[in-house]
């Protein structure tokens, strides 16, 4: 197989990934989050690799009721350096699609009612730009498409890649997690879960890479930007007590917002 045809079966594996993963909806919070892993889970577990190493696909539970977990997936190589691709499953709402909800996670039929739409009334910039997109067929919609499941089928089409070479160095443990749009309580799980995991299968994790989608903050012609480094979350937060008093003798007391301004 040459390098041109593997790199075209592994787009089309992944776009054709892209799609399915997005028919399955996974809005954080609802019923559809929890059921995506065992979705996920099931359909790695039909490839021949996790046929051979069952033991080596399994999920980790987070939180919730019902209970959302992550989904693990490792295929070996040789030795123990290992690099972690790494990305989350839950979307942020579909209301916004206003009557095209019930689309929003079909992504051919969502795009064609979307340029139905557009073609229907007067446009401002952006509609129109838009348009042209979905009209050239380089663009296609779908709630939670870009963020993030056609990243999580990247990464699954490098772990089958991975999986089909006769002789592999290192390892790749591919993560997928819920909750990523809240409180990123599926990646904070698996966080605790890794060390466990590393010591079970004697895994070295020397990199990590995170699949989430990415933006230029160009206009593109450079390229696509690529970011080297470490990402996390911050999330302070201050209680500010005021002290009330009455409209009349304002110096009396304390505006809590004036704080917390300030």
């Amino acid at each position: 197989m040459t390098d041109e045809t593997t790199l075209h079966t592994a787009a089309s594996r992944a776009k054709n990934l892209s799609l399915l993963m997005t028919r399955w909806p996974s809005v954080t919070g609802s019923p559809d989050e929890a059921s995506f892993s065992e979705k996920l889970r099931a359909h790695l577990a039909e490839t021949p690799y996790f046929q051979r190493h069952p033991q080596q696909l399994f999920t980790v539970d987070s939180h919730g009721e019902p209970m959302t977990q992550n989904v693990v997936a490792l295929v070996r190589g040789s030795g123990r350096r290992t690099v972690v691709l790494a990305g989350h499953f839950d979307t942020v709402s579909i209301a916004n699609y206003g009557t095209l909800a019930p689309l929003a996670c079909d992504p051919e039929p969502l795009t064609e009612a979307l340029m139905k739409e557009l073609r229907s009334r007067p446009l401002n910039g952006a509609e129109t730009k838009a348009l042209k997109d979905f009209e050239s067929g380089d663009f296609i919609a779908g709630r939670g498409l870009l963020d993030m499941k056609s990243g999580l089928a990247a990464g699954i089409a490098v772990l089958e890649r991975f999986a089909e070479l006769e002789t592999p160095e290192g390892n790749i443990l591919f993560v997928a997690t819920p909750d990523e749009e809240n409180r990123s309580r599926g990646m904070r799980s698996l966080r605790n879960a890794l060390p466990e995991i590393a010591r079970r299968f004697d895994l070295d994790i020397v990199a990590g890479i995170n699949l989430d989608a990415s933006s230029c903050e160009r206009d593109g012609e450079e390229g696509r930007a690529v970011y080297l480094g470490s990402i996390g979350k911050f999330a302070p937060f201050a209680f500010v007590i005021g002290r009330p008093t009455h409209a009349g003798y304002p110096f009396n007391g304390t505006s809590a917002h004036r704080i917390s301004a300030e």
